[in-house]
């Protein structure tokens, strides 16, 4: 038994490991022909949350869209759990630091889906001069009933 555990444990750090670079995808929206370009990382850790959550598997992800001839989006999903930051009025404030450097403050709104999973970052370019140079990407948000929460970001390469 203890052998099994033993295997099991190597197999999702092995594969949390691989979830922590950056994957490229680019595709072409088959109605404008435009291309979309995005690029994605896996959270180094898992986020707890109080029951009815399943902590076990709820990694968070950063995504970074571009589609030709719009602007960039930057976004933070998580699997389960509720992010408190809504789709209209001021959104939310989230925390983003950049390696060692000193934590920044960003502006942050929630899809028009209302959806609780997600938020997007405002002042993409601010973001994106910090990511293009980071090993490691710390973002805070707040979330219902578990209060603040970090997610860790710690791709093999900067973006």
């Amino acid at each position: 038994m203890k052998f099994k555990n033993y295997i099991i444990s190597v197999m999702l750090i092995v594969i949390s490991t691989a979830l922590q670079a950056w994957e490229y995808e680019s595709n072409q929206d088959k109605m404008s022909s435009k291309e979309t370009r995005k690029a994605s990382v896996t959270s180094k850790n898992t986020l707890d949350f109080p029951f009815p959550y399943n902590k076990e598997h709820n990694f968070g992800f950063l995504f970074i869209r571009q589609t030709e001839g719009k602007s960039v989006d930057v976004f933070v999903a998580i699997r389960e759990g509720q992010i408190l930051c809504p789709g209209y009025g001021d959104g939310c404030n989230v925390i983003v630091r950049f390696d060692d450097n000193k934590p920044s403050r960003y502006r942050a709104i929630g899809p028009n889906d209302h959806s609780s999973k997600v938020f997007f970052i405002h002042d993409t370019a601010r973001f994106l001069a910090g990511a293009r140079k980071a090993n490691k990407i710390l973002i805070q948000f707040t979330t219902y009933g578990a209060g603040e929460k970090i997610l860790e970001f710690t791709p093999s390469q900067p973006l």
